[in-house]
């Protein structure tokens, strides 16, 4: 598959808005849809969500593109230090790939992509959290090199959801062999 991988810009924010309420429904809504999921969704993935990420200068947004469509975006932060470990670590805060498009190397792509940007955002490893009944999502960060630190939770009126934190260190670039 032919694709681009590049930051994102002002233009793709009503796009990202809405590849991240489809992927959001898609990997956590299994019972339907209600109130509380809806709320949530239309209040969280907005464009000017997205407008405030991209002018947000602790924060970078990379996109994967195909014929000038968005298939999935990566959101990085500097602005929150991961609960369980030392050390300068950059949150992934959000990989999403819509379904059409997994399993394809484009998740890996953006993570190496996330991974070159490290050092320049003064990383010395990058953390996330993942649900943890995301048997996918844990076995590809698994399988990328990332190992559990502990849990955090999530909640969602009133009910509270157990998320994984994951970690790896500061990646090889390909250029030194890695």
């Amino acid at each position: 598959m032919n694709y681009t991988l590049r930051a994102a810009t002002p233009q793709d924010t009503v796009s990202l808005a809405a590849l991240a309420i489809q992927v959001w429904l898609d990997t956590y809504a299994f019972d339907g849809v209600n109130p509380a999921i809806a709320r949530y969704v239309l209040d969280t993935y907005t464009p000017a969500h997205f407008e405030q990420v991209l002018a947000h200068p602790l924060r970078r947004v990379l996109v994967v593109e195909a014929r000038g469509y968005l298939l999935g975006y990566l959101k990085l932060s500097m602005a929150t230090p991961c609960p369980q470990a030392e050390g300068g670590s950059v949150e992934l805060e959000t990989l999403y790939l819509s379904r059409h498009f997994k399993r394809q190397g484009l998740g890996s792509a953006l993570l190496q992509a996330a991974d070159e940007l490290l050092p320049e955002l003064g990383g010395a490893g990058m953390w996330l959290r993942v649900y943890h009944g995301n048997a996918d999502a844990l076995s590809f960060y698994a399988a990328r090199g990332f190992t559990a630190l502990g849990k955090t939770v999530f909640e969602l009126d009133g009910e509270q959801h157990e998320n994984i934190v994951l970690y790896r260190g500061l990646q090889p670039s390909r250029q030194d062999g890695g």
